[in-house]
């Protein structure tokens, strides 16, 4: 069920990078960094599945989110390495001024430390920064 969830998703995905007036600009940011990656008209579920990430996974197909601008953190479980990679991920150039490498970590050590305390995966992503270390 969850794979045919996200070929559905995948394939919605390929047809909306034909009509590029309704698909975003997608930008990412590896943490930490302050290198911005612009993948263009790219879905995002497309480039995690070519960067071998776990596109079933909850944790990784989650993207509604992400389109109501700003920079969110998103964490994607690599089938490769087998790692949790942290993303800054934004649409249509929405994500603004980055904030620093020091936050950045500290921004992903906050996101472990609920995670490790029970709080799920949609609920960290969903939180605002400020949020997130007022927690």
């Amino acid at each position: 069920m969850v794979i045919k969830k996200a070929q559905r998703e995948i394939k919605a995905a390929k047809n909306a990078e034909k009509n590029p007036t309704e698909h975003p600009t997608l930008q990412l940011v590896r943490i930490p960094s302050q290198e911005v990656i612009d993948l263009g008209k790219t879905a995002f579920l497309r480039w995690l599945e070519s960067q071998d990430y776990d596109i079933t996974n909850e944790r990784s197909r989650r993207t509604a989110w992400v389109r109501d601008g700003g920079w969110h953190l998103k964490c994607c479980v690599n089938l490769t390495t087998g790692t949790e990679d942290f993303w800054l991920v934004s649409f249509n150039g929405k994500g603004g001024e980055l904030i620093s490498d020091k936050s950045q970590r500290d921004y992903r050590s906050a996101y472990r430390y609920l995670h490790s305390n029970g709080f799920t995966h949609p609920q960290l992503e969903g939180m605002e920064r400020g949020e997130l270390y007022q927690k």
